[in-house]
């Protein structure tokens, strides 16, 4: 995931990306998010992303950040940054 977050960020590095370990209801989230208020995610599609909501790239002025909602083993926290 660090290295797909690298290539994703390098790529475009001003966008914003969330990570889902599932995509049964990827596509009605999506829309429910980008159109909000208007269409308000069910209680199924919230329950989804609560169980499969892994990750995100959050961009700065002057790094980025990938933040794992789980957390490996083998890293020492949630965080990583970059310059």
């Amino acid at each position: 995931m660090i290295q797909l977050a690298k290539n994703l960020h390098k790529q475009n590095p001003t966008q914003h990306y969330k990570f889902y370990d599932d995509d049964k209801y990827y596509e009605r989230f999506k829309q429910s998010e980008e159109e909000y208020p208007a269409i308000k995610p069910s209680s199924e599609e919230e329950e989804w992303v609560q169980d499969h909501y892994i990750g995100l790239i959050n961009t700065f002025p002057f790094r980025w950040q990938l933040y794992l909602l789980i957390t490996p083993s083998d890293l020492p926290s949630s965080e990583i940054f970059w310059d």
